[in-house]
């Protein structure tokens, strides 16, 4: 028996029964999900969930069963409604629209609120899965406590729960396909699959996990005959299941897919490649594939602590095959093998692409603890440790949502700081700033657009100097710019010489304010500031960082920008002290002065 004090922890949880860890691990992982879900103070800061919530209060219900079938009529399809271009399923979308109707908040206001509360329930949902799984995978209960602690605590589920998008209902139905295709229960999962594709079409790279798991069972038994009726029927329901919970997929009244959707997905695709001038693909442009999205994923998806263990456990468990069943794993594994390689290869690798990832990671991580902590002398006192490490990354990330928002500070700073009518810079394809905040209005300051995204030539920094010229402050209120465009130099070989001497006080600005929102371990009596390592994106503003909070922050402003640029971006505000003209701006960016 393990003696040592985190031993005794240990043996003092093993002595609760599973039911009561499992709603423990369940409240847990609520706290983190739950905590701060009205984020932006009713701002809507983040661009997907606006898009989303005013195609789901632009919705109507159908009159019949034929209309909500007829792509042409129904005003359940997008297209119909004024979105010419919509790449997600409908299927979430008219899902919350139901939920937010019932529960009478179907307003925009209250709609995307009641979006991110149904992500977080569907996160909930997954880690009783995860729970599932990896019971199915051990055959002990105490196996899927630890994956579900494990999946409890990983920074990016949490982070997503706080959002309203289709990526947790694509999640959810994905695992769940997952976990009733290794149970052997091949027509739920043909559903549940059919209902991941019409959450996002990007679910169907875990179809081939579900080969896999059909071939296995065919090396078993070497039924011919059975195994082709069995792909057979799982391919017609999984259609039929998409076709009805995705009807506006297909054109009115046939199997034909829908001219309009594959438009929009080749759109879509002509945005993920190299060169693509659309601003927010443009973090991407040269990025190595699979090293960008790992490390994006091992310090802040996963969390360090995370990272590790399932580095460990995969090893171990392959290392260990004969203490689990090996076919649950080897379906786990080819799904996580074809979604990162798929993803990570892709010149667009947003970090929730990986989002289905993680359940399947913490599935191999607490079946490993759980194999493990029962081989070793003082395994137990080892795995406590293991757990309290994880801890550390989402109390961390969590105080994100207990903070003002950045652009919520920045903008009370403005209202507080800049006169009435003041002129106000902000860059293209970002939030601008002022937002408009009880009793106090952005209509009160003139806003002006700096046009930083097109091709570096002299019309774009004329029309750059002209606005600087006329404007009293200027907002960067993200890295989105600055971090794209001074790490392309071949494409905008003049935007960074631009960038570094707008910040160091070339152009007639200084720095009058930044706000930051870093993820934070409060501890009294201490302000460290730690920069996570490989996040290069926006470095260019890093000289002038702070370290303002009180405790330990870890300073992830430079990783991937939409990691921080929905809900804690970097914001810096320059005021303008020289006064000087357009002309003398233009040369001063161009080198003519």
């Amino acid at each position: 028996m393990d003696k040592t004090p985190h031993g005794k922890i240990w043996t003092f949880w093993l002595r609760i029964s599973v039911p009561a860890q499992l709603i423990t691990v369940l409240i847990l992982a609520a706290v983190f999900r739950f905590s701060g879900i009205n984020w932006d103070a009713g701002a809507h800061l983040h661009p997907d969930e606006r898009f989303l919530t005013m195609v789901a209060t632009s919705m109507k219900w159908p009159a019949s069963v034929p209309e909500y079938f007829d792509t042409a009529r129904s005003r359940l399809n997008p297209h119909n409604i004024g979105s010419g271009f919509y790449v997600y399923g409908t299927l979430p979308v008219i899902m919350v629209k139901a939920v937010a109707e019932l529960l009478k908040s179907g307003d925009y206001m209250n709609l995307t609120l009641t979006g991110r509360a149904m992500s977080a329930v569907c996160d909930l949902v997954v880690l009783l899965l995860v729970y599932r799984l990896a019971k199915l995978m051990s055959g002990l209960p105490q196996a899927g406590i630890m994956a579900a602690f494990v999946y409890a605590t990983m920074a990016l589920p949490i982070q997503i729960s706080h959002f309203f998008t289709v990526d947790p209902y694509l999640t959810l139905f994905a695992v769940l396909g997952l976990t009733l295709i290794v149970s052997r229960r091949e027509n739920p999962s043909a559903v549940a699959f059919g209902l991941a594709v019409a959450s996002k079409i990007s679910a169907a790279l875990v179809l081939p996990a579900v080969a896999v798991s059909f071939l296995i069972r065919f090396i078993r038994h070497r039924n011919v005959v059975r195994s082709v009726l069995s792909v057979l029927g799982f391919t017609l329901l999984l259609a039929v299941t998409v076709r009805i919970a995705y009807p506006y997929l297909f054109s009115s009244g046939s199997l034909t897919l829908n001219p309009k959707v594959l438009k929009n997905w080749q759109e879509l695709k002509s945005f993920d490649t190299p060169g693509a001038m659309f601003p927010p693909a443009l973090q991407w442009d040269g990025t190595i594939p699979i090293i960008y999205p790992l490390m994006n994923l091992v310090f802040v998806g996963l969390g360090l602590p995370h990272a590790l263990l399932s580095i460990w456990a995969g090893i171990f468990l392959i290392r260990n095959l004969s203490r689990i069943r090996k076919s649950v794993f080897v379906v786990i594994s080819a799904a996580l093998v074809t979604v990162f390689i798929y993803h990570g290869v892709q010149t667009a690798k947003a970090i929730r692409y990986f989002y289905v990832l993680y359940p399947l990671i913490a599935v191999i991580s607490g079946v490993a603890l759980s194999v493990f902590s029962g081989r070793i002398r003082r395994g137990a006192s080892v795995t406590a440790l293991v757990m309290a490490a994880l801890i550390v990354w989402p109390v961390a990330v969590t105080g994100i949502y207990l903070k003002p928002h950045t652009r919520i500070a920045a903008s009370r700073w403005i209202y507080a700081a800049a006169p009435k009518g003041s002129v106000i810079a902000g860059e293209h394809w970002d939030d601008y700033l002022p937002i408009s905040l009880t009793g106090k209005l952005k209509e009160d300051y003139r806003i002006r657009e700096l046009p930083v995204f097109g091709p570096d030539n002299v019309e774009k920094w004329k029309s750059v100097a002209t606005v600087l010229a006329e404007a009293d402050f200027v907002t960067l209120s993200s890295n989105r710019a600055y971090g794209s465009l001074t790490r392309l130099p071949v494409r905008f070989p003049q935007s960074r010489t631009y960038y570094e001497k707008l910040i160091n006080g070339s152009l007639g600005y200084e720095i009058a304010a930044q706000f930051t929102s870093r993820p934070n371990l409060a501890l009294p009596a201490a302000s460290v500031c730690i920069r996570l390592p490989f996040g290069t994106y926006g470095e260019i503003v890093s000289r002038f960082d702070d370290c303002p909070q009180s405790g330990v922050s870890f300073v992830d402003d430079y990783m991937d920008e939409t990691w921080t640029v929905y809900d804690h971006p970097k914001v810096i505000i320059l005021h303008n002290q020289e006064r000087l003209t357009g002309q003398e701006i233009f040369g001063r960016i161009t080198g003519n002065i």
